[in-house]
């Protein structure tokens, strides 16, 4: 089992101090759209309405490991950033 190391260089700590680590390591933005087939003004039960979503969302990480001082070896390592890319579709039941 491996011990924790909340003062690692992996784990972001935010400071005033010179504004580092102010902002989060991970963006996220989207868009997505909504049909709704079947809307219904009437009030409840029979006012539901009933649609179908769809939904792109696009994370960026930016892994930080500019910040890791200390490692010896062949293992060059530059500052990483992930972008995923996410979908969904879904079915929307609303009062």
């Amino acid at each position: 089992m491996s011990k924790a190391t909340p003062n690692s260089p992996y784990v972001r700590q935010p400071q005033l101090k010179g504004l580092k680590n102010i902002f989060p390591n991970t963006w996220h933005g989207g868009l997505g759209v909504e049909w709704l087939p079947i809307k219904s003004s009437a009030p409840i039960p029979r006012g539901i309405d009933i649609g179908l979503e769809a939904e792109f969302t696009l994370f960026v990480h930016g892994l930080g490991l500019s910040e890791v001082t200390g490692l010896e070896g062949p293992l060059q390592l530059t500052d990483l950033t992930i972008w995923r890319p996410a979908t969904s579709i879904g079915l929307v039941i609303g009062f």
